[in-house]
């Protein structure tokens, strides 16, 4: 037997390939776009409302305020601080979730995921009573914005 030369077919091949693969992102292309386009819509026009509220001829001196200034160095601090945890405790718990199968693995990723997606809101909300400004670890903290003068009448 001769080897053929598949150099046509191959090409042929190819061909007929893309040609489906093209009918099928048309065919597809609506029932991903529209909703592609909500979300860029969804995640855009938020920042845009933002965009168009803000004073631009103050811009520098509202961003160079003492305000903001604490505003900016306690998000740094923050995110700083998260950072580290997970470098430190993150990123060797998914090492080991990547390479382990007992059983306990899906519940620890189950565990894992539980902050993606409760809202922070719904979260710290049974907290509130112990957290708040005159709840029983609030009271101990310093609240610069709540002062006791403006509790209300059954705390006083």
């Amino acid at each position: 037997m001769t080897p053929r030369s598949t150099s046509t077919d191959s090409a042929s091949t190819n061909s007929a390939r893309a040609a489906r693969q093209d009918n099928t992102a048309q065919r597809l292309g609506w029932a991903i776009g529209i909703p592609a386009w909500v979300a860029v819509a969804f995640l855009a026009i938020p920042l845009l409302a933002l965009l168009t509220r803000v004073d631009w001829p103050n811009f520098a001196s509202d961003l160079t305020s003492p305000v903001a200034l604490e505003a900016l160095k306690l998000s740094a601090i923050t995110t700083s601080i998260t950072l580290v945890i997970v470098l430190i405790f993150g990123t060797p718990l998914a090492w080991v979730l990547a390479r382990s199968t007992g059983r306990w693995v899906p519940l620890v990723r189950a565990l894992m995921t539980v902050p993606l997606v409760l809202p922070r809101s719904s979260a710290a909300w049974p907290c509130s009573p112990h957290t708040g400004a005159w709840g029983c670890w609030g009271s101990r903290l310093t609240w610069p914005l709540a002062s006791r003068s403006r509790s209300p009448r059954w705390l006083s």
